[in-house]
């Protein structure tokens, strides 16, 4: 009998789903000690590491947590510079994970740019990453490993993706993936 990946059945592969969506709720859920002004970002390493929630509905995999990893280097206080970003996605038809950049182009309102780099990261309206994922649920997507690269915008808590997923096997088998959901 093979065990391999490819011979896995439904309910091991929605096991491991399930288990992926655990731990990306566990760690949006319990992890409530946010500033009181910002409940979508927590700081892991003051000034350098945070975390963002967030979630999306999605083509492909349907629902999907998606918290953000958000990397500051050596932070001058208003500044805008680029944010390093690293999203790992536990969705119920795939799961995988997106490695790019984040950045604030404009502020919303001129003068009013944050004092200390906490400020800077709540406020990251563009994100560009490059996505992996791997299908393996109840969508029309093909069950396969999926690359592309995506753009999120993001206003206040909302935010909308659109990206371009290729199949890493069939280069005929691309695909369009919008969505809309909140968080970072």
């Amino acid at each position: 009998m093979k065990t391999g990946p490819e011979h896995r059945t439904r309910a091991e592969r929605g096991a491991c789903a399930s288990a992926a969506i655990a731990l990306a709720a566990t760690l949006m859920l319990f992890s409530h000690d946010a500033r009181a002004d910002s409940p979508l970002v927590l700081t892991l390493v003051p000034k350098h590491v945070f975390l963002a929630r967030g979630f999306s509905v999605r083509m492909g995999d349907y629902f999907a947590l998606e918290p953000a990893f958000l990397f500051v280097a050596d932070a001058r206080p208003g500044s805008r510079q680029a944010v390093g970003v690293v999203r790992p996605i536990a969705g119920v038809g795939g799961s995988g994970l997106g490695v790019g950049v984040a950045w604030q182009p404009f502020w919303p309102i001129e003068g009013e740019r944050p004092e200390h780099v906490e400020g800077y990261v709540d406020i990251l309206p563009i994100s560009i990453e490059v996505h992996i994922q791997r299908m393996y649920g109840p969508t029309h997507w093909r069950s396969a490993t999926y690359l592309g690269p995506q753009l999120s915008l993001s206003v206040l808590f909302l935010k909308a993706s659109a990206g371009w997923m290729i199949n890493a096997t069939d280069e005929h088998d691309r695909r369009a993936q919008f969505g809309i959901g909140g968080g970072f």
